[in-house]
This record gives C-alpha cells, structure tokens and sequence, in this order.
C-alpha cells in the first residue's frame, strides 16, 4: 500500500496532538493501579516511614486523635476507601 508523504506526516502527527491536548487518562490509570498494588504491600509493611510516605501522596490534614490518625483521602483514592 502506497501513502501520500502529505498523509503520511498526518498520521504520524496525531499521536502527538493526542499527547498534547493531555489525554493522558489512560496513561494515570495505569499509575493508579500500580500505586493501589503498592499500596497493599506497604500496608503489611513495619515501616512507618513508607507508610507516612503515602499517606502524605494520598491524604490531606491528618488528624492524631485518641491515639487514631484520621485522613481526609484525596480522589482518586477515595475509590478504595471502605468504611
């Protein structure tokens, strides 16, 4: 099959509009299931620096009551949220 240069340059500029008009969803919802997998892990975890770590990622004004931490979880990590 034989492509116009004019076509050509056409259909290798459209990946680089897509990029450009910031259609990157797909792209963070990949970051987001692997943060979510990590999330898991870390939660096993002893170490309290990771756990600070993400909780400073994920949460905002942390709340030390009663010896409990209580985080306002930011979107989109409210979606794993269960009360």
């Amino acid at each position: 099959m034989v492509v116009p240069l004019n076509e050509k340059v056409t259909l290798t500029e459209k990946p680089s509009d897509f990029e450009r008009k910031g259609n990157h969803w797909l792209e963070r919802a990949k970051e987001f299931i692997s943060e979510a997998k990590t999330v898991g892990i870390i939660a096993l975890q002893e170490n309290l620096s990771l756990k600070k770590d993400f909780l400073k990622k994920i949460g905002s004004n942390p709340i030390l009551r009663d010896r409990a931490l209580f985080v306002s979880i930011k979107n989109p990590w409210n979606l794993l949220y269960m009360r």
